[in-house]
């Protein structure tokens, strides 16, 4: 996918350079000026859903939120596909958008922006580590004299991949950004790479894999019954599920979100007690969840889980 052109224009010259000096007073703080402006602006593109979505976002700053939720909910309807997430900024004030996953169109859009710059952020920003952290524990289980079979779900431009190249005979992933994909692809570690949803991708397959990953990808996902369910039957009996996520506090910022949790980072943590009920529920037997720091975040240490399953 490349990144859709309205999500950078809306066609019309004057209302683009509307919209531009709109974003400019909301950056100073003058939230009021910024959303007048854009009422003035909308009748020129009443079918550009960027300017709906940002009067939410305004709205939602200045502490107005039903203003905010009417305008996220205008963006989703001229936008069924929701590739700026305004489902997230709902679940946020309040509304159970989500249930299963990020709206894919948004992650897709997300990560297409991001792929010509990811590695180097997350590595050497972020002090992001988790694929180390997988290949290290999938050394313990297998090894280069018996290379095997292995699934990167979410596999990016690569960075696990590249920890485990020297355990397959055969490298698969799958991702839903293009961009990514072609990143991952000019590494030339995967045998086969696919672009698409994971649990779909998952149900339409047949073969089945001594050891799928999923490296801080799981994030994106608030209900994880499906996908462990879909994993379940792709891994060979005697395989490996790895996989991270990110911790859950206790308590929980919302009592009644016990078992995920929607961040202001727009990424989803959970519960250890929800990863081992629906692992054991999908017939999966957890050998470990082990506390680990999955990156940073505006300097703070990110707390997640590195979890072992297997299909036995």
């Amino acid at each position: 996918m490349i990144v859709p052109e309205f999500l950078t224009t809306s066609g019309n010259l004057q209302a683009d350079r509307r919209f531009e000096f709109a974003c400019g007073l909301a950056e100073e703080g003058d939230y009021t000026a910024a959303i007048d402006l854009l009422y003035q602006t909308a009748p020129l593109v009443p079918m550009w859903p960027v300017i709906p979505y940002t009067l939410g976002k305004y709205y939602k700053a200045a502490g107005q939120a039903d203003r905010a939720i009417h305008f996220f909910n205008h963006s989703r309807a001229l936008d069924p596909q929701d590739h700026q997430g305004a489902a997230l900024e709902l679940e946020r004030l309040g509304l159970n958008i989500i249930e299963d996953n990020m709206p894919p169109a948004f992650v897709e859009t997300l990560f297409d922006q991001y792929a010509g710059r990811f590695d180097q952020h997350l590595v050497n920003i972020l002090d992001y580590q988790v694929p180390e952290m997988i290949a290290s524990i999938a050394r313990h289980h297998y090894n280069t004299a018996a290379p095997i079979d292995i699934l990167d779900l979410g596999c990016g431009t690569g960075l696990a991949g590249e920890h485990l190249k020297s355990l397959a005979s055969y490298l698969e992933g799958v991702d839903l950004s293009t961009g990514m994909l072609d990143q991952a692809r000019e590494k030339n570690i995967y045998s086969h790479l696919v672009q698409g949803e994971l649990v779909a991708h998952l149900n339409a397959g047949q073969r089945k894999f001594p050891l799928i990953i999923a490296a801080d990808v799981l994030i994106y996902f608030g209900g994880l019954e499906t996908l462990f369910t879909a994993v379940k039957a792709r891994l060979d009996r005697g395989g490996h599920f790895i996989f991270s996520v990110q911790a859950l506090a206790e308590p929980p910022p919302a009592p009644a979100q016990g078992d995920f949790y929607l961040d202001r980072s727009r990424r989803f943590s959970h519960s250890k007690h929800y990863i081992q009920a629906n692992l054991k529920a999908a017939s999966l037997n957890v050998h470990e969840i082990k506390n680990i720091i999955i990156r940073k975040d505006e300097g703070e240490n990110v707390e997640g889980y590195l979890v072992v399953a297997s299909h036995q």
